[in-house]
């Protein structure tokens, strides 16, 4: 089951993931101390004022329109539950140390662990679940912004352009908080027509 948290999990488990990635690089020490001071949910003004490495920035999310109407999920054999609101979060990637070299490599090392990783599974801090419909993973895909694109993000964050990578992940659900309800069974009424009678019908 996935909740209304499951933006902010999600964010956090790929924050720890990036972090990890960049502290076991080969023979190359980014004097990092921790993911959540190294590896910002922040835009990256915000995250180079605060001193971080790296922004990890959730800036749109869209939903699946092919997943959209989906009809309610069976819960059980007498419950049915609405189904989840599929989307496709999008997110910024940024490095926002003082050297562009630096940037370079933190980058350059990032997207390769995307690249390898591209799939977020459940783990002690993200709960994935199909219980309501939902996905057990979800996958990571480049995501390949036009110029144009790039050039309306960074005006729309009032921000000077950086070396960034941008990245989807899909399909993520939130699930309904509503109640599952009884589930209507489909039976035979009283003033059904039997087999005989049916053949003595068709005899008219």
């Amino acid at each position: 089951m996935a909740s209304y948290s499951v933006l902010h999990d999600i964010s956090k488990e790929i924050q720890k993931n990036l972090y990890n990635a960049l502290v076991d690089t080969p023979d190359t020490d980014f004097t990092l101390t921790d993911a959540d001071t190294d590896v910002i949910l922040a835009k990256p003004d915000d995250a180079e004022s605060e001193s971080g490495k790296v922004a990890l920035y959730l800036y749109h999310m869209d939903v699946n329109a092919h997943l959209r109407n989906q009809p309610r999920v069976a819960i059980g054999a007498e419950s049915l539950v609405n189904p989840p609101l599929p989307f496709r979060l999008r997110f910024l990637l940024t490095p926002v140390s003082d050297s562009h070299v630096t940037n370079q490599l933190i980058l350059g090392r990032l997207i390769q662990f995307l690249y390898d990783n591209p799939l977020i599974q459940s783990s002690t801090d993200l709960v994935l679940s199909d219980e309501r419909g939902g996905a057990k993973e979800l996958r990571i895909h480049p995501d390949n912004l036009s110029v144009e694109s790039l050039n309306q993000l960074w005006t729309a964050m009032n921000e000077a352009y950086r070396l960034s990578y941008a990245f989807t992940v899909d399909v993520v659900h939130i699930d309904s908080a509503k109640q599952p309800a009884a589930a209507h069974r489909v039976g035979v009424s009283q003033g059904s027509i039997s087999p005989e009678s049916s053949s003595e019908a068709g005899d008219l």
